[in-house]
This record gives structure tokens, C-alpha cells and sequence, in this order.
């Protein structure tokens, strides 16, 4: 019998809507949608310039802009999932993209609204509210061209789901990319190899919370677990770490 309490939704609900901020720790939305507009604008310019420059580990040597290749998908639907404060969705909207916004909060996506209007002076195609139960989100197949997921799907037991559903959901030459907590996270953390069954293993509690002062749940991946989590409905085209190795990228 495990002693690891049950991943609960509604806990989950609550404690994201704490989002975090790169180098801010975690921003209440209530508190990030009564800002100033133009102290609202100033944040999500630090906040971008610190997530996006070189020398800074997400993106050091450009690693991070590569892996996006926002360029790439100009005219295109993206869907920033688990987009948080929605700064990555802010980027692909600069370069031309059409964004889609989807979160579990509804908050969390009116804080994203606001970065979009504030950095690029547009709204969002459309905004998504995730449910914890499949099909989790109301979407036609062939809507989207890019299912973008920075640091959300390591966060929930259904993130091997998710990915299936949003597979469904690209159009035929569309593209699923995804960054997850990698194994070598987990060794850097916790100073030993990572478990098979990271739920029940008797530190469970002590990694979520060396990775995020809220939410109650984490994984780690390496290729061979995404590879046997995605065999049955997904073709993967390349997998490389990045972040100083924090993170495992997944096309």
C-alpha cells in the first residue's frame, strides 16, 4: 500500500493558479491581472527577456528559440498547452501564429489574454479550459498545427493521455513538441538513479517539491519511457535534452 497521496484535480486547479514566472517564483493571477497595464507590461518584458536569453539555462545557446522554431509557424494554429502565463504563446504570435490558449484555470487564461494584448496588441484565436477527464478538452481533429507544452504534462499521471488526444487533434502534417522533466533531473536533484514507479518511491514528495513550492505531482522521462508511453499513436521524429539537461524535448 502506497503511502504517495492520490493526484487530486481539484488540488491541482487551486495550486496552479499560482503561475509561475521564470526568476519571479510564483505569481498569484489575481494579483498579475489587477497590475498596472504598464507595470503589467514591464513584468512580462523581464519575464521574457530572462526566459528567452542565451546565457540563461532554458535557452542557453538559443536552444530553447530552436526547439520552438517559431519562425516556422507563421500563419499557422499553435496550441500553447498548459500555457501558464502564456509568454511561449506571446513568442509564436510575434512571428505570425495563430494562438490558441488552453489551461486548466480559467484566471490562468485571462492572465495569458492580458500578456498577448499587452506584448503583441492581439487576443488569442481561442482559449481552452482542460478538464481532468478524456477527451479533456472540445476540439475538431485537423485544427491545430503545432501542440507546443512547455513544463505542464510532467505534472499530471494523464500526460501520456493528453499527448494521444492531441495527436488527434493536429492536422496532417502537423507536429506535437513537448518538454518534460528529464531523468537527469531527477538524478541531479535527488543524487540517485530515478525509479521505475516515481510515484510510490519513498521520496516522492521530497522531488515535487524540490521542483515547485506548489502542485502535487511529477515525473521524469528519458527516451525509453516516452518512446513506450507514445507507441501505439505516436511517430517520434527526435528527442534531445535541453535546459542544462533539466529537460527532455520531444518532437
Amino acid at each position: 500500500m502506497s503511502n504517495t497521496p492520490e493526484y487530486n484535480f481539484v488540488d491541482a486547479l487551486n495550486a496552479w493558479c499560482r503561475i509561475p514566472v521564470d526568476d519571479f517564483d510564483y505569481l498569484e493571477a489575481d494579483d498579475f491581472l489587477i497590475l498596472h497595464p504598464s507595470q503589467r507590461k514591464e513584468l512580462i518584458n523581464i519575464a521574457l527577456s530572462q526566459r528567452f536569453s542565451p546565457t540563461e539555462y532554458r535557452n542557453r545557446d538559443q536552444r530553447l528559440t530552436n526547439f520552438m522554431d517559431p519562425r516556422r509557424w507563421e500563419n499557422k494554429v499553435v496550441m500553447d498547452f498548459g500555457c501558464g502565463l502564456g509568454l511561449d504563446g506571446a513568442v509564436f504570435s510575434k512571428f505570425g501564429s495563430y494562438v490558441i490558449y488552453a489551461d486548466i484555470h480559467p484566471r490562468t487564461l485571462q492572465c495569458a489574454q492580458q500578456v498577448l494584448a499587452a506584448w503583441v496588441g492581439t487576443i488569442p484565436t481561442r482559449l481552452v479550459i482542460v478538464s481532468h477527464d478524456s477527451p479533456f478538452w472540445r476540439m475538431e481533429p485537423n485544427s491545430i498545427d503545432l501542440f507546443w507544452s512547455f513544463g505542464c504534462l510532467h505534472h499530471t499521471p494523464k500526460g501520456p493521455e493528453i499527448i494521444r488526444r492531441a495527436c488527434g487533434c493536429l492536422k496532417p502534417d502537423g507536429e506535437c513538441r513537448i518538454l518534460l522533466y528529464s531523468d537527469k533531473l531527477w538524478i541531479k536533484q535527488m543524487e540517485c538513479e530515478p525509479p521505475n514507479d516515481t510515484v510510490n518511491h519513498p521520496r516522492f514528495a521530497e522531488w515535487v517539491r524540490k521542483l515547485d513550492s506548489v502542485g502535487h505531482y511529477a515525473d521524469w522521462y528519458n527516451e525509453d519511457k516516452i518512446r513506450k508511453v507514445t507507441a501505439d499513436f505516436a511517430d517520434i521524429a527526435g528527442i534531445e535534452y535541453l535546459g542544462d539537461n533539466q529537460f527532455i524535448g520531444v518532437v
